[in-house]
C-alpha cells in the first residue's frame, strides 16, 4: 500500500499569468496495475472515467478556457512536433516522417469541425489509477485535466491495460460504453496511432539515454514494439 494523493479538482486557486494549482490531500491505496482482482478494478475504473466524461461543453482547453476553433490545427502541431523530435533522434526517416504528416494531416478538417469536448485526465497510466481500503478508485495527478475529447483518454487506457491482457482493452471499453455510449471509433483510432507515436518517441529517447545498458536494450524493445503498433494503427486509420 502506498500514500497517495487524492485529488480534490474542486480547490482550484488562480495565480498569475493565467495558471492554476491544484491541492491534493492523501489516502491509503494501491495502483489499478498492482490490484488482486483486476478484472473487478477495470470495472469499477469504467464506472469513473465514464463519470469524469459526463462533464462536457462546447469549447476546448483548460478548464477556464473555452476555445471553440483551432482544435485541428492544434492536434496536428502536437503531432509535428512529435516527429520533428523523432527526425532529430534519427527514431526514423525523413520519408516516413513525411508519409505520417500526410496522414495526420487529412484529419485536420474532421477535428476542426468538433462541437463536444469532454473533461479529461490525459495521464491514464496505471499507476494514476488508484483503489483505496474500500475498494474505491480515485484518479491521481490532476496537473493535466483539461477539456478535449474522451477518446484521447480511451486511448491512452487501451495502450496501458494491453499490457495486462489481450482481451482487457476490449472489455474495458464494453464496459465503459455502457455507462457512457460508444465512443467514436475512428477518433479512438486516430488517438490510438497518435498516442502510439508518443510512446515510440518516449521509449527511444530514454533508450538513446541509457546507452548499452541492459536497461537501454529493454528501452529499445519497447520502443520497436510501439513502431509496430503505431505502423498498424495507422495503416488501419480511415482516409480523410
Amino acid at each position: 500500500q502506498y500514500k497517495i494523493p487524492k485529488p480534490h479538482p474542486g480547490y482550484w486557486a488562480k495565480l498569475r499569468h493565467g495558471a492554476y494549482l491544484v491541492l491534493e490531500s492523501y489516502i491509503e491505496g494501491v495502483p489499478l496495475a498492482e490490484m488482486a482482482d483486476q478484472r473487478g478494478a477495470i470495472k469499477a475504473f469504467a464506472h469513473l472515467l465514464a463519470s469524469l466524461h459526463g462533464r462536457d461543453r462546447r469549447g476546448w482547453g483548460g478548464l477556464h478556457a473555452k476555445r471553440s476553433t483551432g482544435y485541428g490545427r492544434f492536434r496536428i502541431r502536437e503531432i509535428t512536433s512529435t516527429l520533428k523530435r523523432m527526425l532529430l533522434l534519427k527514431a526514423l526517416t525523413r520519408t516516413e516522417s513525411q508519409h505520417i504528416q500526410r496522414t495526420f494531416l487529412g484529419w485536420r478538417e474532421r477535428l476542426d469541425g468538433l462541437r463536444s469536448f469532454q473533461l479529461i485526465h490525459d495521464d491514464l497510466h496505471l499507476n494514476n489509477i488508484v483503489f483505496a481500503k474500500n475498494g474505491v478508485p480515485h484518479l491521481i495527478d490532476l496537473r493535466r485535466l483539461r477539456y478535449d475529447r474522451q477518446e484521447r483518454d480511451l486511448a491512452c487506457v487501451v495502450a496501458q491495460l494491453a499490457n495486462l491482457g489481450a482481451h482487457e482493452p476490449s472489455r474495458f471499453l464494453t464496459l465503459y460504453a455502457q455507462e457512457a455510449g460508444e465512443p467514436d471509433q475512428d477518433l479512438l483510432q486516430f488517438e490510438m496511432a497518435a498516442r502510439g507515436l508518443r510512446y515510440w518517441a518516449a521509449y527511444w529517447q530514454r533508450a538513446e539515454m541509457a546507452g548499452s545498458s541492459s536497461r537501454g536494450s529493454e528501452l529499445r524493445a519497447r520502443s520497436l514494439k510501439w513502431q509496430r503498433r503505431t505502423r498498424e494503427y495507422l495503416s488501419s486509420l480511415p482516409a480523410r
